[in-house]
């Protein structure tokens, strides 16, 4: 009887044992489990705002691929008319309509082809050339409802108070200045 009754507990190797592969499950978890909540906020964050991140990449290849218009009379002022994005098949015209920026389209004749909305609940859309060649937006709207004030880290948009937020655009043009 005395053998069976030291054979029926676990020793304590087996318990260190059993709790350090309970530790490093554990460890794997927590680590998938930070990961997809990362993935979840983006995600959600993304249903909010579904055409955000489309409307500043949209921006930037507008700006990429055309002849920006340089002030020359005031470089450094910025500009709250409508930013035209010329090339030779077309123009994008990006301006303000009331509180929403808006991406005209434009054939080479000059007849609007068509106007799409681009974000809601903006406050400045403004530009300037400080440079030729060189395009620099800034934009400010309002933090859409739901958005939580800690964005993720490579958000382009940063918060400009309690209820306002903005961006920053620096593009320079792949044509020649001065390019129809």
């Amino acid at each position: 009887m005395s053998t069976r009754a030291r054979e029926a507990g676990f020793s304590l190797v087996e318990l260190l044992v059993s709790m350090l592969v309970l530790l490093l499950v554990l460890m794997v978890t927590n680590g998938l489990l930070v990961e997809s909540l990362r993935i979840f906020s983006n995600s959600g964050r993304e249903l909010r705002e579904p055409g955000t991140e489309l409307a500043l990449r949209l921006l930037r290849e507008d700006l990429h691929a055309s002849a920006p218009i340089y002030n020359l009379d005031h470089p450094l002022d910025p500009t709250y008319f409508a930013l035209d994005c010329r090339r030779p098949e077309r123009t994008e015209s990006w301006e303000m309509d009331g509180n929403r920026l808006v991406r005209r389209t434009y054939d080479a004749d000059g007849l609007l082809l068509g106007t799409r909305p681009m974000l809601d609940g903006m406050v400045t859309f403004e530009w300037w050339t400080p440079i030729p060649g060189l395009v620099q937006v800034r934009l400010v709207r309002r933090r859409p409802a739901g958005a939580s004030a800690l964005r993720v880290a490579t958000a382009v948009w940063k918060s400009a108070g309690d209820e306002l937020e903005a961006a920053q655009i620096v593009a320079a043009s792949r044509l020649a200045w001065g390019a129809p």
